[in-house]
């Protein structure tokens, strides 16, 4: 009789804890965005869906997001660069914050993405990969958007070398490693900047 009762006991305490874990963690889960990459066939444009169940209501939402990384911090603004007949949509670095931190809270960039770096006077603006986990090319623009230097698939493994042109810049532009290339840009290319 005892050898079932302490049988009983344990399967109690063990639904205890399932109802516990159900009750208490399930309906959080539940809430927490599911992220799903879709690609189009061409393979030129990524898309993030972002699509959220409530705990509450049992309700499934979705947004379209064209970014794959976190949406911008800092106080970010957003727009596109279009060069070498390529749309680059970029999140823009305006103020030192922002500058500072780059993409360094990303780990990756889609196929379609930057980041613009904007600078109110044109200087020797020196980069490097502080924080980076991923390969990007940069690529110095003057102050009417023409490409004065491509520093092309730089590693994060170089920092703290800093790359940059031996002339003054208005805006740097990083893209995914190999854009460059991929997309012909040479210097002397001109962008349409936001």
């Amino acid at each position: 009789m005892q050898r079932r009762t302490t049988i009983l006991l344990g399967l109690l305490l063990a639904a205890i804890v399932i109802l516990g874990y159900v009750w208490y963690v399930q309906p959080q889960a539940a809430s927490v965005p599911v992220f799903q990459t879709l690609s189009v066939a061409d393979a030129t444009t990524t898309s993030t869906v972002v699509a959220t169940t409530s705990a509450q209501t049992g309700e499934v939402g979705s947004t379209r997001n064209t970014s794959l990384y976190p949406a911008p911090s800092l106080g970010e603004h957003t727009g596109s660069v279009q060069l070498k007949g390529q749309t680059i949509y970029v999140d823009l670095a305006q103020n030192p914050e922002q500058q500072e931190l780059g993409l360094g809270n990303r780990t990756s960039l889609g196929a379609d993405q930057g980041m613009l770096f904007i600078f109110p006077d044109d200087a020797d603006h020196l980069f490097w990969m502080k924080d980076m986990s991923f390969s990007i090319d940069m690529i110095w623009l003057s102050a009417d958007g023409t490409v004065i230097y491509i520093q092309p698939d730089v590693a994060p493994n170089t920092y703290p070398q800093a790359f940059g042109p031996d002339q003054a810049s208005r805006y740097v532009l990083e893209v995914p490693a190999r854009y460059a290339q991929t997309h012909g840009i040479k210097v002397g290319d001109q962008a349409i900047l936001p």
